[in-house]
């Protein structure tokens, strides 16, 4: 299920595969884990790790996968959740929100009654990374949550205009004239 121990969400890579129709379901689940560990050493994430274990920083690419709508904003966003992590404050991240709700309940915007959600992935009420991986993250994603862009930025809001583009803010009262716009 979900959030439970020993998950192996966060470590099956997304990509392209070749599988005979006789396949057991370990081989899949063996080849993707595999891709996952080449993927890892060819882009020498393990080195780049600093203070997080890789756990953390396949959550925290997890997260990033689910928030970015454009692989060019993936450092933005890293950066925002760094630089939240680092003076303490909530990740408030939509994506963690819209993992622990039920298929149906998902929607574009979140309401206020969202954001209440009783369970530790909620990063509105929790501060910190969420429990487990909460997506499979690409390459991409990966390397942002090891090497986040160096900013001031401790928001971000969707355009939700249909580019998947994201804008970035220091400040609440910009991110809030940003939320109002987009």
């Amino acid at each position: 299920d979900a959030g439970t121990e020993n998950r192996l969400e966060g470590f099956l890579y997304p990509d392209t595969y070749a599988f005979f129709v006789d396949d057991t379901e370990h081989n899949i689940i063996n080849k993707m884990l595999k891709r996952f560990d080449d993927v890892i050493t060819e882009n020498k994430i393990k080195d780049k790790l600093g203070d997080m274990t890789l756990y953390e920083a396949v959550t925290l690419a997890s997260i990033i996968q689910k928030e970015g709508g454009t692989v060019g904003d993936f450092a933005n966003i890293s950066s925002v959740f760094h630089n939240r992590m680092k003076i303490g404050m909530k990740l408030q991240s939509d994506a963690t929100i819209t993992y622990v709700l039920k298929k149906e309940d998902v929607k574009t915007v979140l309401s206020y009654a969202d954001l209440q959600t009783d369970s530790p992935y909620n990063t509105y009420l929790h501060k910190g990374l969420t429990p487990t991986p909460i997506a499979n993250p690409g390459i991409d994603a990966l390397i942002a949550a090891v090497e986040p862009a160096q900013t001031e930025y401790y928001y971000f809001v969707a355009k939700l205009d249909g580019t998947g583009e994201s804008v970035f803010s220091k400040t609440h009262e910009e991110h809030l004239k940003n939320s109002k716009k987009y």
